[in-house]
């Protein structure tokens, strides 16, 4: 249809300035844009599921359920109630808070974050924003039906997002009892590291009778089972866990005791335990933890049940600082940079191998599963290659860090 419909206005009496609900402002549509707008319905949920789907794939769990209640069906509902509630001389009760309700429970109940919701419901308006305004090029809807178009579309993104805060937080203040505020209060107070904040610690410690010890490690948690089967870790007094963070922690006195998995107190969850430090450097321990988890998750390192970050210092110190691992690279490997693809992987390989054998040409030929010569000539072309640099203490040790470097960050990709 290409009718130009300019002379579509917004019903009278509809003053845009005036604060209406979004199902008015839907009402308050000119009847004739349902017509054309109603058949996009499925078409946007879809592709707004699709969206949040591909840009947060933890989501994409949830998104897969089908049937009443689920949030697939309940983001097709409120798509579909809205354009159908263009022009509605009744304007019905609104859906977008029932969506929005439904969306703050189902990301507290995944343990999920508020923030994160919230940019999943930002996202979903702005794909229904371009179908919207796609549709109103095609049929040449009036600018101003256009802008009551967009205010009731920004209006029930609203109204979603407020509703799903306001369920999100009341769900998160209910399930907290008054210990576990302080715990939770007390683990934030012990891991900002500031002094300002010993008084408040120091009371709190006292509400809970947990003794602040002189030396602390803290530990990050990792399910390791599906959420729904997930129970609470299971420690005595004397350690602290705070599961409402993204990242749950735990804070104790004697990691090597409370984390021991044989135990049975850690069953669903991995833990990542950082460097035992003095009280006060409590932030320091779980920055560790923190990048212990990150290199776990890429594949830097491997673990069990329990990850100890002081296991794997020289990997955690080789992956610290891009920048100066990259220049010592270049640097003392660009001889081999310059060769070309098969050549430099199969005198990369020959070269870590031979290092970490204390140059032994003999060790590094049962290593590789070579020919003792065919290691000689490899370490013929590669002295050839670095000169004098091969016999240098110093710069072979380059070389290696170098090497053990770069292989780790071939692990992460």
């Amino acid at each position: 249809m290409t009718q130009v419909v300019s002379q579509l206005a917004v019903k009278p009496g509809c003053d845009l300035g005036q604060h209406r609900s979004a199902a008015e402002l839907w009402a308050a549509l000119p009847a004739e844009l349902a017509g054309w707008l109603r058949p996009l319905a499925n078409q946007i949920a879809k592709d707004i599921l699709d969206g949040i789907a591909l840009a947060d794939p933890r989501y994409r769990s949830l998104l897969r359920r089908r049937g009443p209640g689920t949030l697939s069906e309940s983001i097709k509902e409120a798509v579909s109630s809205c354009l159908d509630g263009i022009g509605d001389p009744l304007p019905r009760i609104s859906r977008p808070a029932l969506l929005g309700r439904r969306l703050g429970r189902a990301e507290l109940a995944a343990d999920g974050a508020l923030d994160r919701l919230r940019a999943a419901i930002r996202l979903s308006g702005r794909i229904a924003c371009e179908h919207l305004a796609d549709a109103a090029r095609r049929h040449r809807i009036s600018g101003e039906s256009l802008c009551a178009l967009m205010e009731a579309l920004f209006s029930t993104i609203g109204e979603i997002s407020a509703a799903a805060a306001v369920e999100y937080s009341t769900g998160k203040a209910r399930a907290l009892t008054q210990q576990e505020r302080r715990r939770h209060r007390l683990t934030e107070l012990i891991v900002s590291g500031t002094t300002a904040t010993e008084r408040a610690t120091a009371s709190l410690a006292e509400a809970l009778r947990w003794q602040l010890p002189d030396r602390v490690a803290v530990a990050v948690l990792e399910p390791v089972v599906p959420r729904i089967d997930l129970r609470p870790p299971r420690f005595d007094e004397q350690v602290l866990v705070d599961l409402g963070q993204p990242e749950p922690r735990v804070i104790t006195a004697d990691p090597r005791r409370h984390l021991d998995p044989a135990d049975g107190a850690l069953t669903g969850w991995r833990a990542v335990v950082g460097p035992l430090v003095p009280f006060t450097e409590a932030p320091v321990s779980l920055h560790w933890a923190r990048r212990t988890l990150g290199c776990l998750q890429d594949g830097s390192i491997k673990g069990g049940d329990v990850v100890w970050a002081h296991e794997h210092l020289s990997t955690l110190w080789l992956l610290s600082d891009d920048f100066l691992t990259a220049e010592l690279s270049r640097r003392s490997l660009r001889p081999l940079d310059a060769l070309p693809g098969p050549d430099r992987l199969t005198l990369t390989e020959t070269l870590f191998v031979w290092l970490q054998n204390r140059c032994s040409t003999t060790e590094t030929a049962g290593r590789l599963r070579l020919h003792r010569q065919t290691v000689h000539n490899r370490v013929k072309t590669l002295r050839a290659l670095f000169g004098a640099g091969l016999d240098d203490p110093g710069q072979r040790l380059e070389m290696l860090i170098a090497l053990r470097a770069r292989r780790l960050r071939l692990s992460e990709r």
